[in-house]
C-alpha cells in the first residue's frame, strides 16, 4: 500500500509538470459501445456464474464473505481431525483453483492483453494511448526504485535493524543456522539464504542475482557469500547475467543443500533442526567459526585453532559424555 501510494504521488507530480499531453477522446471513440468480444480471458471470466461475482460487488458483501471465511477457518481448526475429509476436500479444491488461475494467467493472459491493446489502439490511436503507457512506465519504475531502495530503508528505520549488522551477526552466529526458502529468491533474499549454515529450498525455488538488471551491485554480503557457495567463476556469471537458477541446478551449483516439495519444506527443515540440536552444539559452533574464516587463514594458524578448539571440546561435559557413550556402546546424550 505504501509503495502504491508513493508511486501515485510521483506519477501525479509528473502529470502536473506537463510531461503528459491532455487525453481527449474523439467522437468516434466516445460512440464505441461494449459488444461481444473474442477476448479469451473475457470469455472464461464470463463463464463464472453471476451470483458468484455478485458476492464481491460491494464493500459490505466482500466484508461479509471475509467474515464468514474467517469463522469457517477458525471452526475447522478447532475441530482438528474430526473433519479430516472436509479438510482434504478443501485442499484439493484449492489446488484445482490454483491450477486454473495458473492456466488463466500464464496461458490466456498474453493473448488477452494482446487483444486488449490491439483493440485500444484501433479505437483511440497510438498518440492518445502513448500517454497511458508512459504513465504506467513511470509507475513501474518508481515501484522498482521503492522496492530496491526505499523499502529496505523503511524497514531499517521502523525495525531499527541495520542490514549490515544483521548479516554480520547471522553469518557469525555461534549456533548452527538453517535457512529455507521457496518461490523467487532475489535481492537480499539470496544473501539470507546463503548466510545459513545449511540451505534448504522447495522444488519451485528460483535463485536470481538480479541487481545488475537495475544498475546496482549485490549487497548484504553477497560478494562474500556467493563465491564461497558456488565458486568464483560461477558467482561472477550469476552476477553478470542475472539468469534464473531453478532448484535442481541450485543444488548442483552448491547454492543449497537439499530440495524438497514445497509442502514438505518446513517439515524437513524442522526435522533437520531437531537432529542437529541433539548433537554436541559446542563442537558445531567451534567448527563453524573455524570454517567461516578457513579461506583467509593459512594452514599453520588453522592447525593451531583446531588444536585449541579440540582441547576445549575434550574438557567440555559433552566430551565426557561422548567418550562414555563410546565406551559403553550407547547413544550419547549431549547437552
Amino acid at each position: 500500500l505504501v509503495a502504491c501510494f508513493f508511486a501515485a504521488v510521483v506519477s501525479e507530480l509528473v502529470i502536473n509538470m506537463g510531461l503528459y499531453r491532455e487525453f481527449v477522446v474523439d467522437s468516434l471513440a466516445a460512440d464505441v459501445t461494449e459488444a461481444e468480444t473474442s477476448n479469451i480471458l473475457v470469455t472464461i471470466v464470463n463463464a463464472v456464474p453471476d451470483n458468484m461475482i455478485s458476492a464481491l460487488s460491494s464493500n459490505n458483501k466482500m466484508l461479509a464473505v471475509i467474515t464468514c471465511s474467517v469463522i469457517i477457518g477458525v471452526s475447522i481448526a478447532a475441530m482438528e481431525d474430526k473433519i479430516k475429509v472436509f479438510k482434504v476436500f478443501c485442499d484439493e479444491c484449492s489446488q484445482i483453483v490454483q491450477k486454473f488461475l495458473d492456466f488463466l494467467i500464464i496461458v490466456c493472459s498474453p493473448f488477452s492483453v494482446f487483444c486488449m491493446i490491439t483493440r485500444t489502439f484501433a479505437i483511440y490511436g497510438i498518440d492518445q494511448v502513448s500517454n497511458i503507457f508512459s504513465y504506467i512506465l513511470v509507475t513501474i519504475i518508481v515501484l522498482i526504485i521503492y522496492l530496491l531502495v526505499a523499502y529496505p530503508i523503511a524497514i531499517g528505520a521502523t525495525t531499527r535493524c541495520n542490514p549490515f549488522i544483521f548479516m554480520k551477526k547471522m553469518i557469525n552466529f555461534s549456533k548452527p543456522t538453517i535457512t529455507a526458502a521457496h518461490g523467487a529468491i532475489a535481492g537480499a533474499g539470496t544473501s539470507l539464504l546463503l548466510a545459513g549454515d545449511i540451505a534448504l529450498v522447495a522444488d519451485d525455488a528460483m535463485f536470481m542475482v538480479a541487481f545488475g538488471a537495475v544498475g546496482l551491485i549485490p549487497d548484504c554480503a553477497g560478494h562474500w557469500l556467493l563465491p564461497r557457495a558456488c565458486g568464483m567463476h560461477m558467482a561472477k556469471e550469476l552476477m553478470m547475467t542475472q539468469r534464473a537458477v531453478k532448484a535442481p541446478e541450485m543444488k548442483e551449483l552448491g547454492l543449497c543443500n537439499h530440495v524438497y516439495p514445497k509442502e514438505q519444506l518446513m517439515e524437513e527443515a524442522m526435522k533437520l533442526a531437531n537432529k542437529i540440536a541433539k548433537g554436541p552444539l559446542n563442537c558445531y559452533s567451534s567448527s563453524k567459526l573455524i570454517l567461516n574464516k578457513a579461506f583467509e587463514t593459512n594452514l599453520e594458524d588453522l592447525l593451531v585453532e583446531e588444536t585449541e578448539a579440540q582441547a576445549a571440546a575434550r574438557l567440555h561435559p559433552n566430551g565426557d559424555e561422548g567418550l562414555a557413550a563410546f565406551l559403553e556402546k550407547r547413544k550419547a546424550n549431549f547437552q
